[in-house]
């Protein structure tokens, strides 16, 4: 389908919370690459068990305490759930610590449901313009959990609105500011994340048949 804004191929992440080791390994030898796990102790696990699979990457996609940043830098790809400045100066600290750099997406709260993480959409500038005191880590882009509608095309102008966002940001010159990847989009609805500009999908149970 033509999408009205086209930020090139999708990037399929699969969600496997909940899912075994056994599991990952038959996705994973089906071809598929990239991960995700939204709880940090579910996570290492399963990043030990995977260690021999060098191309394996990892993201974490669920909300981090502060006080388990420490437990991730250096062994994810991406942390795409920063939403907010305090974690985002945890990260760095860390990052430093370790002497690795650290790809993170800010989470956005667009549709302002209490009970969801993510910073509010009118906090995105502060949060891009605080980037410049960065030194390891990298903004690469924004992350968004929709509302669960019944009705999914109801969910196009929130996907649309932080799209939009994601366009303007690209102009935005910054050393630790790169606007790559606008994550949007799960099993349910990724059809319309996808026609409305994601250019990476997050997907669980349509991939591990649940």
């Amino acid at each position: 389908m033509d999408r009205p804004v086209d930020n090139g191929p999708v990037k399929l992440i699969a969600v496997s919370k909940y899912h075994t080791i056994d599991n990952i390994k038959e996705a994973y030898a089906d071809g598929q690459r990239v991960f995700a796990e939204n709880r940090v102790q579910e996570m290492l696990p399963k990043i030990e068990a995977m260690n021999d699979a060098k191309d394996i990457e990892w993201h974490l996609i669920g909300h981090l305490q502060k006080n388990k940043v420490r437990q991730v830098v250096g062994k994810v790809a991406m942390i795409q759930s920063v939403d907010s400045i305090d974690l985002l100066h945890e990260i760095e600290k860390r990052a430093i610590k370790a002497d690795c750099d650290v790809n993170i997406l800010l989470q956005v709260n667009v549709a302002k449901e209490e009970q969801k993480s993510g910073i509010a959409y009118e906090d995105i500038d502060a949060f891009v313009e605080e980037m410049a005191k960065m030194t390891r880590v990298y903004l690469k882009g924004l992350m968004f959990i929709a509302p669960n509608l019944d009705n999914k095309e109801d969910l196009k102008p929130y996907f649309r609105k932080l799209s939009d966002k994601f366009q303007v940001l690209k102009n935005h010159k910054s050393d630790h500011v790169e606007m790559q990847w606008l994550s949007m989009g799960m099993s349910g609805d990724y059809e319309v994340a996808v026609y409305e500009g994601a250019n990476m999908v997050r997907i669980g149970s349509a991939i591990f048949n649940v």
